[in-house]
């Protein structure tokens, strides 16, 4: 289990959704509310999918972590990828509003 570290953009802890491993990814965007992912537009680049550090943390220590999983379990990897492409397009565009709201320079 790895806990990333923060991006921080004009003293705002995040981190972007596309950079937390693999096994993080299904089980945090099931757990986030509507609205909590953002996208911060930057002199040079627009930043989407991203999420406060403290939520990101929060969840990581207070449920990731206290998560056991015995080892005979199928990953969460293994569990999305039997799914069919229509029914995890579905999922994510139910839970993740990623335009939220922007932050800009």
């Amino acid at each position: 289990m790895e806990k990333i570290k923060a991006e921080t953009y004009k003293g705002i802890e995040y981190v972007q959704f596309k950079n937390l491993p693999e096994n993080q990814k299904l089980p945090l965007s099931s757990w986030l509310e509507p609205g909590q992912a953002f996208t911060i537009s930057k002199e040079s680049d627009i930043v989407t999918n991203c999420i406060l550090y403290d939520d990101y943390s929060g969840w990581y220590d207070n449920i990731y972590c206290a998560l056991a999983v015995p080892s005979d379990l199928p990953s969460v990897a293994a569990v999305a990828s039997s799914k069919s492409r229509n029914q995890k397009a579905d999922f994510f565009s139910r839970i993740w509003p990623f335009s939220s709201f922007v932050l800009k320079s």
